[in-house]
This record gives structure tokens, sequence and C-alpha cells, in this order.
């Protein structure tokens, strides 16, 4: 009985090694960095006010890997018609908390910080900024409170809370 001989492997570089031990941690030690962002997790129904007047809001918020996706609507409050929606996806990277939005203007990229009370979130660009708050209520409710502010043109608010759908 003969042997076949084994075929030899590359050795892998110290780049490969250092991507290898990277993609081998643990996947519990990378969702405890979106432990800030946990609160945000589920279903959710709220109401809220904004420049056009009271609505109402649908949010989902789901974990997916390293990352939270969200994706809202808000819904007239007097036609109950869609009239605007938003996917944001919250996670992190080596600067710290992020969050990328998406909506009919565009997409931003806000860096994040953890809050006495919730979460911040800004984007800046020149004079023009952006700021998104959530924090959760001792009812089981998350609040938030979104600005847009463009001094040639204006500003809007929006500010509401969720309760579980």
């Amino acid at each position: 009985m003969t042997s076949t001989p084994k075929p030899t492997q590359p050795k892998p570089s110290a780049a490969q090694k250092k991507a290898g031990a990277n993609m081998t941690q643990p996947l519990e030690d990378e969702s405890a960095k979106l432990t800030p962002l946990m609160f945000l997790k589920g279903s959710w129904r709220g109401d809220g006010r904004g420049p056009y007047g009271p609505y109402k809001l649908e949010t989902r918020v789901e974990q997916r890997g390293r990352w939270m996706l969200m994706t809202s609507a808000i819904i007239d409050a007097k036609s109950h018609e869609i009239t605007y929606v938003s996917t944001q996806v919250y996670g992190y990277d080596s600067d710290g908390l992020q969050l990328q939005f998406f909506d009919t203007a565009g997409s931003f990229e806000f860096h994040g910080t953890q809050t006495m009370d919730g979460l911040r979130f800004d984007w800046k660009d020149g004079e023009n900024w952006k700021r998104s708050q959530n924090w959760p209520e001792a009812d089981g409710k998350v609040r938030f409170r979104y600005e847009s502010v463009y001094p040639a043109s204006g500003s809007e608010l929006f500010e509401g809370s969720w309760e579980p759908a």
C-alpha cells in the first residue's frame, strides 16, 4: 500500500493570520459592542410630531450580526398614508458607535455617543448638521428626536415616542 503525499498548503502571511484571528473572534464579543443599542431592538408603534403636524410611526429594529437594522415608516395621522420611509443601520467601527441613515434626502454617516440617558448621533457638513437621539423610558417606551438643520434653507424637527407593537 502506497501512501499518497498530502498537498502542501501555502503558509499564510502575517496579515492573513491577523485577519483569520479576527474572523475567529466569538460573535458574542462582537455583539457585546451593540449593548448600548439593544434597547432599540423590537417592533414598535408610536406617535410623533414633525414639520407637517402629528403622525403615526411604525418601526422595526433587528440585529443582523454586528449591526442593528431599523426600518421606519411615518404615517399621516389624518389620511393614514405613508408619507416618509427611512432605513437606518446602527453599529460601530474603530471610532465607536455609528449610524448609516438612508432616506429621501440621501445617505448620511453619523457618529455616535452613549449619553447618560440614551444615544446621540451627529452628522455635520459645513454649517449643515443633523442629530438623531433615542432614549429608553421607565414605562418601556423609547423616545426619539431627530433634527435636520440647513441654515440656508431651514430646519426640521421630528420627535415622539415608540411603544412595543
